[in-house]
């Protein structure tokens, strides 16, 4: 009896400490989905912010609302009942005839929200959503140019696609494939970049960069001040208004 009974204990001891794991790992599942996140579509664009939260039960918020070229309202403002860690249910109200409280659903789907719920009128809405990623602006000489790809922001630093930022500032590029090297010129300055490395030369000189250039969807992305300020412009950050301001090299 003595053995069956520590081997008992053994068990509970086991499960305790695997249900705590499983709580644990779904709990930061959860929390890597708090921010904002909008739908993509042409007429009607759907946003919902999804927060921690101490004053509710169950430790999270969303917020949701609609907005297209005609109007512009909020959805739901309403606490999150987890049901497991991918999918949670919130209730709302119905219309003002009907007040009676809905229930819909927001399913964790990896790197996407799908949202669920009856509009007043009793149509099923299905709302897809991704996380909502806010546009680096760049301006040259206080002209706005559109980077294609878009910029992208890794560790603090601005990234932009190569062939286009050396075009507008009006450098020479030549591309070694096979070396995997990046070398542009403008004027008296020369600069050599090679994909991965943090070690970069201008005009002869080794100098450590912040953020090696890299390839992102086989596009080709270098540090955007690096290059820059290399090639003689000055730039400067707005973090507010998140965009970079360059006065190129006169």
């Amino acid at each position: 009896m003595k053995r069956i009974g520590m081997l008992l204990i053994s068990l509970l001891v086991l499960f305790s400490t695997v249900t705590t794991i499983s709580a644990n790992s779904s709990t930061k599942a959860i929390s890597s989905y708090v921010g904002e996140w909008q739908s993509v579509s042409p007429d009607t664009t759907y946003y919902l912010t999804m927060d921690k939260s101490k004053t509710v039960a169950n430790g999270y918020k969303m917020y949701a609302y609609y907005e297209n070229p005609f109007s512009s309202d909020e959805l739901f403002s309403t606490e999150l009942q987890f049901k497991s860690s991918t999918i949670a249910t919130f209730q709302y109200s119905g219309s003002e005839e009907n007040l009676k409280e809905k229930e819909g659903k927001l399913t964790f789907a990896g790197d996407q929200l799908i949202l669920t719920y009856e509009t007043y009128k009793g149509y099923k809405m299905v709302i897809t959503l991704e996380r909502k990623v806010q546009k680096i602006q760049v301006y040259i000489d206080g002209s706005k140019v559109n980077l294609s790809p878009v910029p992208q922001l890794s560790n603090a630093t601005v990234l932009v696609p190569m062939r286009a930022i050396f075009e507008y500032l009006g450098a020479k590029l030549v591309w070694d494939q096979k070396q995997q090297t990046i070398k542009a010129s403008l004027g008296a300055d020369t600069i050599t970049l090679k994909i991965g490395s943090k070690q970069a030369m201008v005009n002869g000189v080794s100098v450590q960069l912040t953020e090696a250039p890299k390839v992102i969807n086989n596009n080709t992305f270098v540090p955007l001040r690096f290059v820059s300020e290399a090639l003689g412009a000055k730039v400067k950050w707005d973090a507010k208004g998140y965009s970079v301001s360059i006065v190129s090299k006169k």
